[in-house]
């Protein structure tokens, strides 16, 4: 990390001694290894040197088990954060960590992610139904409903482990939502998402970073391509 290790909060304890221990599991050397919460963590150092963590990873499950987990864990927040004075939007905040939709026909280890067509065309489409999912599913007020829909828009019907559209958070995007929505109970908010920005690793020039000596991590042309959305929610 370009500002030293990030610190685990000490409310980590706290939330998983409110959890059923059915519903969790703690896995140090996974947690190691998974990049999109090692990415999301310099950009908060940037702002607050002395942030602290608590690192919740979200594998596949299907709908209503994330409505079972989530209710417990938010309850488990709850009262770890009440019992501590910590104030929601000031003193902690909820981020979840996910890319759009990972998209085209090439180098997806021989999957065809392009319903679209890997053309200029098919890109345009591709990126207009982002933003459907989006404005139905992920921006105004929260609702059990819109979270379900986003299921629906990005799971297979016949099988939860299944992509019916290749966004990647398909399954911490609801399970972190589904959180939120329950701690708005909690304390009485009522949270409306912004949508801040969407763009895709193909819409703008490549960061010129070829004299760091660093590598490409992954092509960026029309037939391999991936869409990143950026929503806010106060």
């Amino acid at each position: 990390m370009p500002y030293g290790p990030v610190k685990v909060s000490g409310l980590r304890e706290s939330v998983i001694s409110g959890m059923n221990s059915d519903y969790y599991i703690v896995h140090d050397s996974v947690q190691s290894a998974e990049h999109s919460v090692e990415a999301i963590i310099p950009f908060l150092q940037y702002y607050d040197r002395d942030v602290q963590i608590i690192s919740i990873l979200v594998p596949y499950m299907p709908y209503e088990r994330m409505r079972g987990i989530s209710e417990n864990l938010s309850d488990a927040i709850y009262k770890a954060v009440s019992a501590n004075n910590l104030e929601w939007g000031k003193d902690f905040a909820v981020i979840i960590s996910n890319d759009a939709v990972h998209y085209g026909d090439e180098e997806w280890g021989g999957n065809n992610y392009a319903p679209y067509g890997s053309d200029s065309s098919g890109y345009r489409l591709a990126v207009a139904h982002e933003h459907e999912i989006i404005d139905n599913c992920l921006t105004g007020n929260i609702t059990a409903g819109k979270i379900k829909k986003f299921t629906e828009y990005t799971v297979s019907e016949e099988n939860y482990r299944d992509y019916k559209w290749t966004w990647c958070g398909r399954y911490s995007v609801p399970f972190g939502l589904l959180t939120v929505l329950n701690l708005q109970k909690s304390f009485g908010e009522n949270l409306s998402g912004y949508l801040l920005k969407y763009a895709t690793s193909i819409d703008h020039p490549h960061v010129p970073v070829k004299d760091s000596g660093m590598g490409t991590t992954a092509p960026a042309y029309l037939r391999h391509w991936v869409g990143y959305a950026a929503i806010g929610y106060r």
